[in-house]
């Protein structure tokens, strides 16, 4: 009818005006008019249709025509009840799909628990919508009996199922901000650790590796800090069970640790295998994470991991080995230049070298020239990945058994090692009707870490090139102060982690619409952990006795939630409503903390009880208790309006009785565009939708107790019972700390979606912020915890692009580019200046300020710095607050960092890679010429007078004024290929032959290529010792492992 309409109007001149629904059920037609009036043409085109029309001047009003008696009584015998089935891919009924009448918004309704639908008094010429989450909508013809409707999954990604909070969506239709990184994504990087394997794939999600040795934690920060002390750390979830991501050691804040692990740390996530994962959803926004309430101020991320699928039983397998290399080592002096500068500095000194203060000079073979970095760092790690699974079922029940086993060890000397095995078990059943599911899932885990005390990778660059590592009699060297880096070998820390989560999901539907489910989960997490120091570390001159450190930690969590939800069709739109409560007891315990000295073997000390004399014995323990009440609501009209609400009741046992519950929630809106009639046939627009959220969500993330005077034991006894001593200060007005998010976004689909584009804009401002606040050192106590008078803000921008620009048979190419920048700053802080804090933080800056002075170079082989406040006296304290000569160098925080990722196919070849970048600015390398030391080749272009002595003028103005001055701040930017990836599927027939569903090759590498301008090992690595209150720490850290480069082969088969 349009093309009608447009002909005539182009012949006559007459415009048509109608609404565009009053055609759609109106059948095509043919016109053929010679020579013939307007009026003429009009009765010609509109005879028999049911449709009139009106001319006013040269305008055709178009309009239904109305239905007499005679209609109402055909149309009433011509009306059919239309009974169905709607189906997945695979023929399983899908429960809650939307089936309605285009155009007529009273004949809409939804599937029961099989997937069967009934509608009544349906017009025979009708057409049927049908739609469902992640699937294709379907239109077809009104008919008595459709039996079966299958669905077609949707190809499209904005249709892709999200994971959010207690529920599903899809990319199309969330108001909240979700980036989701699917199994097949996540299996291109041999990682052990889950979340490396995000790194430069998802806006806003900002993630580091800490050292280059295995099972060392990694820093994950959500769209920037939040807190000025209380934690950083989001929220994990995996498979519906909350799961600490903070270090095993950090958990339970009453327990006492010791320091000395070479990797930095225990990362619990190291226990999650990687290839165990489904999908691994992260949650940014309030929309999507005020529904956790007090536990979403940092983020939230959802884990979910794989599960078995109907159908045969298929054997899947997946094995690689391959080795890793530090990338870059560092220029250092050679002996001979070495010994050059050392002679320079004594004679600047004007002091004669004896055997006593110049071993290097005298003693030493001055011709020995040992890498010491070779030795110590530059060996080559070997790592080995086993994953082996069964899975298959029927249409019923479906289950899943895995089972891991990772083996890695490092560059440095020695063995030491990582290894991981993990079992992974899910079963899955639906009854016959539909009605009742049943999800059981475990997962156990087990790790052993053994590593020395001590990161070699700073004294590798420390030791003069002759230093002897024996003496005459073959023994080890201990002359000169230095310790022998064959004895740092003997210490060792041993930790073995075990995790066990289970899960178990019930669920029941009551109506069609309605649906009953109760989820029940476990996490417990053992950390046993021995430090060694033996008798033979010791240089013998000092007679130490041989030591042993021996923690034991346990974190065991509850949790039960149930809930409802109602999921129905009105109108022309979809209601779902969610009402459920959490319950969670947490239990932090340590039976066990013991220093034992004294030993009658070396191979005793691994056994507390082994030891002569018990120096330190002491246990700990702790409650967390959380309880709470959530809900959300959400109504989408017409597939374009969406509207979502959620609320979120919480109390901790960490505030005080009148100050345990807080209230959070949200509201968030989406518009799709690019439904409305005068875009949705757009030839170029194939997606549009603004979004927007605003809410308030929680942080409680301090130590238990801090509402309550606390005791500790006291090494002295009240007479034969032991002594107690306060540990802690009660604040019983100790609150919440809250965090109000806003946000707006834009997502684009151009070309039939071939190309998406997603943006956000946000702003997040954290209040009652949670810190140390000090106390008169009368009190006996530094300081309390309580909510502080301040503010945070955090601003930034994401882009996402996504583009599909082939798509062929026998090639395709898939790419994908983002980036995120963000400010943080802090906003207020009305009592700063008279507060401990006031050389800490500035108002209008970041939490992680850098405050240095400012250099002006040398003068007389001493370094120098600016007066900035013009006092004539170089001090010490930001001058923004009216404190001392330090001005604001920069912050620890990147400006801005994303990546670029590509996947290539051509037959059954498959190539894939990664770069990621990262802005910063971060302390620079660097040595004072003439110490008993070795030096960074830049020593040799240095303009500081060498000198042997630290109470020299020149080294003094290198420790006071060049390390704490901006002179030691550099550019740490850097551009990587963080991972490369080539597959290779056999044919067809060459599976069929070897009985084989399926097999594929590959070879992988990581962090191949590094752009950047940093002198250091590593851009990434080499993090910044963090503060507290303290921005006059010595700014140069030891530098920490670096990112390994890694080559790995593998295969994947499946039966």
């Amino acid at each position: 009818m349009q093309i009608i309409f447009k002909e005539i109007l182009k012949q006559s001149g007459y415009d048509f005006v109608y609404d565009k629904t009053v055609l759609q059920n109106v059948k095509p037609i043919s016109l053929h008019v010679t020579n013939a009036t307007i009026e003429d043409a009009l009765i010609a085109c509109f005879s028999g249709l049911p449709l009139t029309y009106q001319i006013k001047d040269k305008i055709v009003v178009v309009k239904a025509k109305e239905k007499g008696i005679f209609d109402v009584i055909t149309n009433f015998f011509a009306n059919i009840d239309i009974r169905g089935r709607v189906t997945d891919e695979k023929g399983m009924g899908l429960a809650g799909a939307t089936v309605r009448i285009k155009n007529d918004l009273k004949k809409t309704t939804t599937t029961d628990a099989n997937g069967f639908f009934f509608l009544k008094g349906v017009d025979e010429q009708a057409l049927l919508t049908i739609g469902y989450v992640g699937y294709q909508t379907k239109e077809l013809k009104a008919n008595e009996n459709l039996s079966a409707i299958r669905l077609e999954l949707s190809n499209s990604t904005l249709d892709n199922v999200q994971v959010i909070g207690y529920g599903t969506t899809t990319r199309r239709l969330n108001t909240g901000n979700v980036s989701t990184v699917k199994a097949e994504v996540l299996e291109q990087q041999p990682v052990s650790q889950p979340l490396l394997a995000l790194e430069g794939l998802v806006p806003g999600l900002f993630i580091q590796q800490s050292s280059g040795l295995p099972g060392a934690p990694v820093k994950v920060q959500m769209r920037g800090t939040n807190s000025m002390q209380s934690g950083t750390y989001p929220l994990y979830i995996i498979d519906g069970v909350p799961f600490n991501g903070a270090p095993v050691a950090d958990q339970n804040t009453g327990a006492t640790g010791f320091g000395g692990q070479a990797n930095g740390g225990s990362d619990p996530l190291n226990l999650i295998n990687p290839t165990d994962i489904e999908s691994i959803d992260v949650l940014k926004d309030a929309d999507a994470t005020s529904i956790y309430g007090s536990r979403g101020a940092n983020g939230v991320i959802l884990i979910t991991t794989k599960k078995g699928k109907s159908g045969k039983a298929r054997l899947n397998f997946n094995a690689y080995s391959g080795v890793g290399k530090v990338t870059r080592m560092l220029p250092t002096l050679s002996t001979s230049e070495y010994l050059a500068i050392r002679r320079q500095a004594f004679a600047n000194d004007n002091i004669t070298p004896t055997a006593a203060n110049a071993p290097d000079l005298l003693q030493w073979k001055p011709d020995q020239n040992t890498d010491y970095q070779k030795m110590l760092i530059g060996g080559t790690s070997h790592l080995t990945d086993i994953n082996s699974s069964i899975s298959g079922g029927d249409q019923l029940t479906t289950f899943l058994l895995s089972g891991t086993f990772h083996n890695e060890t490092t560059v440095m000397p020695g063995d030491s090692r990582y290894r991981r095995g993990s079992v992974n078990m899910k079963v899955n059943h639906t009854s016959a009707d539909g009605r009742l599911k049943v999800d059981l899932s475990t997962i156990y885990a087990k790790d052993n870490n053994l590593i020395y005390g001590s990161d070699f990778t700073g004294s590798s660059v420390t030791y003069p090139n002759n230093y002897p590592l024996y003496d005459a009699n073959g023994q080890l060297y201990w002359g000169s102060g230095i310790s022998n880096p064959l004895a740092e070998v003997r210490k060792y820390l041993k930790t073995a982690t075990d995790n066990l989560i289970l899960n178990a999901a019930i669920s029941y539907k009551i109506l069609p619409d309605l649906q009953i489910k109760t989820s029940l989960g476990h996490n417990g997490i053992g950390f046993d952990q021995k430090m060694i120091i033996p008798g033979d570390a010791y240089d013998p001159a000092y007679r130490a006795p041989a030591t042993g450190m021996y923690s034991i930690n346990n974190t065991k969590s509850y949790i039960a939630e149930p809930q409802l939800d109602y999921n129905v069709a009105i109108k022309k739109g979809k209601l779902s409503a969610t009402l459920g409560g959490t319950w969670q007891y947490t239990q932090y315990n340590q039976p066990l903390y013991v220093i034992g000295r004294g030993f009658a073997s070396k191979s005793l000390m691994e056994n507390h009880a082994s030891a002569s004399t018990i120096f330190i014995n002491q246990s700990a323990s702790a409650e967390y208790k959380y309880l709470s009440v959530f809900g959300r609501l959400n109504y989408t009209w017409d597939g374009k309006y969406i509207l979502n609400g959620t609320f979120r009741r919480d109390g901790s046992s960490r505030f005080g009785p009148d100050k345990r519950f807080g209230n959070f929630g949200s509201v968030g809106a989406g518009w799709i565009f690019s439904e409305e009639s005068v875009i949705k046939n757009s030839k170029w627009l194939s997606y549009g939708k603004l979004r927007g959220s605003y809410g308030i969500v929680g942080n409680d993330q301090i130590g238990n107790y801090k509402y309550q005077n606390t005791y500790g034991s006291s090494d002295f006894p009240y007479g034969t019972a032991s002594g107690y001593v306060p540990s802690g200060v009660a604040n019983e007005q100790l609150h919440w700390e809250s965090t109000y998010k806003l946000e707006a976004g834009l997502d684009l689909g151009f070309l039939n979606n071939k190309l998406l584009l997603n943006s956000a804009i946000f702003r997040n401002r954290s209040g009652n912020l949670l810190a140390a606040y000090p106390l008169s050192p009368q009190s006996g106590f530094a300081s309390y915890t309580a909510n502080i008078d301040a503010m945070i803000q955090n601003t930034g921008f994401e882009l996402e692009i996504k583009a599909n620009p082939i798509a062929q048979k026998d090639f395709s190419w898939n790419t994908s580019f983002n980036i995120s920048f963000y400010k943080n700053k802090l906003l207020a802080f009305p009592d700063l200046l008279t507060s401990t804090y006031a050389n800490a933080y500035v108002i209008g800056q970041p939490l992680s300020l850098i405050a240095l002075y400012h250099s002006t170079g040398f003068t007389n082989g001493q370094a120098t710095v600016q007066d900035a406040n013009n006092d004539g006296v170089i001090s010490r304290g930001l001058m923004a607050n009216g404190l001392g000569d330090y001005i604001i160098a920069g912050s620890n925080d990147p400006k801005y960092y994303g990546g670029l990722s590509n996947s290539i196919s051509y037959k059954k070849f498959q190539l894939d890679f990664l770069f990621n970048f990262v802005k910063q600015k971060k302390y620079g390398i660097t040595s004072f010429p003439g110490l008993l030391s070795n030096q960074y080749r830049d020593v040799l272009n240095s303009q500081f007078t060498p000198s042997t002595q630290s109470s020299s003028a020149s080294y003094n103005s290198y420790v006071n004024y060049y390390l704490t001055s901006d002179a030691a701040f550099a550019d740490a930017s850097f551009i990587r290929l963080k991972n490369v990836s080539i597959s290779y599927t056999l044919p067809d027939r060459w599976k069929k032959a070897m009985g084989m569903a399926n097999c594929r090759l590959y070879i992988r590498g990581q962090n191949l290529l590094t752009i950047t301008n940093y002198k250091g090992f590593d851009p990434e690595t080499n993090i910044t010792p963090g503060r507290v209150n303290n921005p006059f720490i010595s700014p140069l850290s030891t530098p920490t492992m670096p990112s390994l480069k890694t080559f790995t082969a593998g295969i994947q088969f499946s039966y």
